[in-house]
């Protein structure tokens, strides 16, 4: 009895002819792109540090006292507000010839040219308005406000007044209902957006619409509702990781190809990056309110104590995301 063998499933090896004329060019755009999304990633992951080193800064919300009070502040950002459109003006002007004025004698013209007419209208119209900066400083979050202090304006939006504050990227739009123009602030890092859009949501969930307990606000309520948009926050940023590291491996499957077909020539990329999320802020924060064991040498006492917050499980495969200069020879 004869057993059908399996064809192998690796491509077949291909000449360094066929790699010069087909394939070179196409590893080469793929590198690059490779490049280009690691060193994306490399700083999605530095923003994603400051956004946890933010909440280290901000704490719990309920260990301040009821008073407007700072919560962070941020520096180097710049107000951009809507500014009028400047006012142009057009002219044409219209230039008629000089007609001939004379009589004829024979072969001769006798007389001269009349006289040059010229018209001339002008058109005014007024350019639309535009968002434009005005001004660079600080931005203050606290328990009640949003606050910009610049060099030459200051604005300040009670959480009582905030219409809208959608925010993306490095930006947020605030809208206030005592103002009938938007301010946006463009921030230093995508992390300090990322922040200030939770607390802007923390306090809209509250009737007084403030981050401290003089609104009738239980301090367990304030924390837990605050958890809640650091948590909705975290999965947003855990989407964009693992569909940027899905894009990172589709690029690297069709290397690991060209590798196989060219293994003089290409570099393998390696096993699949895998993203690892930090443990919830949530999850974190209620091991720290749990009761501790009432005897301080033990076993479970002291691994807690050991295992520093945010610290990537020890099962976790961890990949270093490189870039390469040249991964074909």
């Amino acid at each position: 009895m004869t057993l059908p063998v399996p064809a192998s499933t690796l491509p077949p090896k291909g000449s360094w002819i066929t790699y010069l004329f087909r394939d070179s060019s196409r590893v080469k755009e793929l590198q690059q792109t490779r490049n280009a999304m690691i060193e994306n990633l490399q700083q999605y992951h530095k923003e994603y540090d400051l956004f946890y080193q933010h909440l280290e800064t901000i704490g719990k919300l309920a260990e301040r006292e009821d008073a407007e009070v700072q919560l962070i502040t941020f520096s180097n950002c710049d107000l951009f507000e809507p500014q009028k459109g400047n006012r142009v003006t057009q002219r044409e002007t219209q230039s008629g010839g000089r007609p001939f004025i004379g009589t004829k004698v024979g072969p001769v013209f006798i007389g001269g040219s009349g006289r040059s007419t010229s018209h001339s209208t002008s058109t005014s119209y007024q350019m639309p308005d535009h968002l434009g900066q005005i001004d660079n400083g600080q931005f203050v979050v606290s328990t009640r406000a949003l606050s910009f202090i610049g060099a030459l304006h200051a604005r300040t939006v009670k959480y009582t007044n905030i219409v809208a504050s959608p925010g993306e990227g490095r930006h947020i739009t605030i809208a206030s209902s005592t103002r009938q123009t938007v301010s946006v602030v463009e921030f230093p890092h995508p992390a300090d957006m990322w922040i200030t859009c939770v607390l802007v949501d923390s306090a809209e969930k509250f009737s007084a619409r403030r981050l401290d307990t003089s609104g009738k606000v239980t301090p367990d309520e304030l924390n837990r509702e605050y958890l809640d948009q650091v948590e909705a926050q975290e999965i947003e940023i855990e989407r964009a990781f693992n569909s940027a590291y899905e894009e990172l491996e589709e690029i690297n499957k069709q290397l690991r190809y060209f590798a196989a077909s060219y293994p003089t020539r290409v570099i393998d990329p390696g096993p699949p990056a895998v993203f690892t999320p930090r443990p919830r802020r949530s999850a974190t924060s209620n091991a720290e309110t749990s009761d501790a064991p009432t005897d301080e040498n033990a076993p479970d006492a002291v691994a807690k104590s050991a295992s520093p917050e945010g610290a990537i499980p020890e099962d976790a495969v961890q990949i270093v995301l490189e870039t390469d200069s040249d991964n074909a020879e």
